[in-house]
C-alpha cells in the first residue's frame, strides 16, 4: 500500500512538472513574439505581403549599389520560363498593377532611388502596394538600385501596417494620381536606364525575357500564348539564335485626354488603330525606328485572337530598328554606360542582331506604348 502511494506521487510530481516546462515554454515564446513586435520585426500585413524577403543583401554593379530581390513574389510556383523585366523610380510605380494584371505572370521590375529620402519612399509604397495587391504581391520581384554613396540606415527600412481602409486609400491614389508625375529622365541625377533593365536580367532565373519600360503594356494572355508556341516551336528548332518581335504601337491621344480603353486583342487594337486612336510607335518622334516592322503587313494577317500565337513572318534587321522582343535571357546585357533619353536600348539591339546573328521573327502579339 505504501508503496502504490509513493508511485502515484511520483507520477502526480511528473505530471505537475510536465504541465510547469509547458508553461514556462509558452511564457518565453509569448515573450519573445511580444519583443519581436516592440522591436517591429513583425510588423507585416497579413498574408505577409509586405514583408522585406532579402532587405541587406547590398551588390555593387557598374558603380550603383544594388538591393537585389528586396522583395519577392509571394508565390512560390511561378513559372519562370518568361518573364517580363522593367525599371521606374517612385514616381511610376502606380503604373504596376495595372501592368502585373494584364501580364499576369512573373516580373522583374528595377526602381531607381537616387536620395535615401526616395529610398525610404520606396520600401514604405512596395510594402503597401504588396499588402494591397494580391496580383503584384504574387508575382513581382522588386529590386532596388541607389547612387554608390546612398547609403540607407535601418530606419530606412520601417514600414507600418495597412488596413483595409488605408489599401482602398492607397490603391485609389494609385489609380487616380492628383497630379501629372514627372518624368523618370526628369531626376536631378542621369537616369540609368540600361543598368536598370540588367538588374531585372541579371537577379532572376528565367529563359526568356521581354524587356519594356514601365509605361509599356503587352496584348492580354500574351504569357500563357508563348509559353505554349514555344513548346510547340522548340520541336521545330533551337531558340537560341531567335528573336520572336513584338510590333510596337502607342496612343495616339495627347496626356490630357486618355479616354482610350487600351486593347487587349489584335482585333481591338486594329479597331483604334482604324479610328486613328493608336498608331505605330515613335510614328512622329522616329518613324525609321520602327518602320523595318512593316506594319501594313503585320495589320492585314489573318490572325484570330482565339488562334495560337503563331510566328508572322520573318524580318531582317537593319539600322536603325528599335523592335521590342522576347529572347533568350543569356543574350547580351544593356551596355551600362548608356543613361538617360536616347540611344540607350538600341546600343543592345545592334549588338543582338548585327553581331549575335539573332533571327528576327515577328509574332501576332504586340506592345503598346501609353
Amino acid at each position: 500500500m505504501r508503496h502504490a502511494h509513493r508511485r502515484n506521487l511520483v507520477l502526480l510530481t511528473r505530471i505537475v512538472l510536465a504541465i510547469l516546462f509547458v508553461c514556462i515554454a509558452l511564457y518565453l515564446l509569448l515573450g519573445a513574439r511580444k519583443l519581436r513586435e516592440k522591436l517591429g520585426l513583425d510588423r507585416v500585413t497579413a498574408p505577409d505581403r509586405s514583408l522585406l524577403t532579402n532587405p541587406f543583401v547590398v551588390e555593387e554593379l557598374d558603380g550603383y549599389l544594388v538591393y537585389p530581390r528586396m522583395f519577392s513574389p509571394g508565390s512560390s510556383a511561378l513559372n519562370e520560363t518568361l518573364i517580363l523585366v522593367s525599371h521606374t523610380t517612385s514616381a511610376h510605380l502606380e503604373r504596376l498593377p495595372a501592368l502585373a494584371l494584364r501580364w499576369e505572370a512573373p516580373i522583374s521590375l528595377a526602381v531607381f532611388t537616387p536620395t535615401v529620402q526616395i529610398f525610404s519612399s520606396v520600401v514604405k509604397k512596395i510594402s503597401r502596394l504588396r499588402a494591397c495587391d494580391k496580383v503584384v504581391w504574387r508575382f513581382v520581384t522588386f529590386h532596388i538600385v541607389t547612387l554608390s554613396d546612398v547609403r540607407p540606415s535601418g530606419k530606412s527600412l520601417v514600414y507600418s501596417e495597412v488596413d483595409a481602409e488605408e489599401c482602398s486609400k492607397f490603391v485609389k491614389s494609385f489609380s487616380h494620381p492628383e497630379v501629372e508625375k514627372p518624368d523618370n529622365y526628369a531626376l536631378s541625377v542621369p537616369y540609368p536606364n540600361n543598368l536598370l533593365r540588367n538588374v531585372g536580367r541579371k537577379y532572376v532565373k528565367a529563359d526568356y525575357v521581354l524587356v519594356l519600360d514601365i509605361d509599356m503594356t503587352p496584348n492580354i494572355n500574351l504569357h500563357r500564348d508563348f509559353l505554349a508556341f514555344l513548346h510547340n516551336q522548340l520541336s521545330l528548332e533551337s531558340g537560341s539564335k531567335l528573336a520572336y518581335v513584338l510590333p510596337a504601337f502607342e496612343l495616339a491621344t495627347s496626356s490630357s485626354d486618355r479616354e482610350v480603353e487600351y486593347p487587349s486583342t489584335k482585333s481591338e487594337l486594329l479597331v483604334l488603330l482604324v479610328r486613328m486612336r493608336v498608331r505605330p510607335f515613335y510614328f512622329e518622334v522616329c518613324w525609321p525606328c520602327q518602320q523595318p516592322t512593316n506594319y501594313g503587313r503585320w495589320t492585314t494577317l489573318e490572325s484570330p485572337d482565339t488562334a495560337p500565337l503563331q510566328v508572322a513572318y520573318n524580318v531582317e534587321w537593319i539600322d536603325p530598328w528599335e523592335p521590342f522582343y522576347i529572347t533568350k535571357n543569356s543574350a547580351p546585357m544593356y551596355d551600362a554606360r548608356f543613361q538617360q533619353y536616347g540611344f540607350n536600348r538600341i546600343s543592345q539591339v545592334k549588338t543582338v542582331f548585327s553581331k549575335q546573328k539573332v533571327k528576327n521573327k515577328l509574332v501576332c502579339g504586340f506592345v503598346l506604348g501609353l
